[in-house]
């Protein structure tokens, strides 16, 4: 009898367990319902499409035509998560929102895009 494998979820080349998947959406959550409270309408978007493709950013804040991806864990990546903001972001503004495990979460964007902000 032929064993059945289950379809791992893959992340870039590495397996992301349910724990670190489930923790990630928790704080994705958590960023919504913070800008919600600070008055700005934000929705967490989906991920991924039929073959597995990646759609977008994580977060979508209407209300400032703003995307954000958000990573949380024991040492996330800022620089990473800021390409990656970079590489599927289609807003006006490319911004990375990380959390460290048990710490307040950084907000991180190129400097240039942050001279532009300053503008308005």
């Amino acid at each position: 009898m032929a064993s059945i494998k289950r379809q791992q979820w893959r992340s870039g080349d590495c397996s992301v367990s349910k724990y670190q998947r489930t923790k990630g959406h928790n704080f994705e959550r958590w960023v919504v319902n913070a800008l919600k409270d600070a008055g700005h309408t934000a929705k967490r978007q989906l991920q991924t499409q039929g073959g597995g493709q990646a759609c977008g950013s994580d977060v979508a804040v209407k209300s400032l035509g703003l995307e954000l991806e958000c990573k949380v864990g024991k040492r996330p990546n800022v620089k990473a998560a800021l390409e990656q903001a970079e590489r599927d972001s289609k807003s006006r503004w490319q911004v990375a929102v990380c959390k460290w495990d048990r710490a307040e979460p950084i907000v991180a964007m190129r400097w240039s895009e942050f001279l532009r902000l300053l503008e308005k």
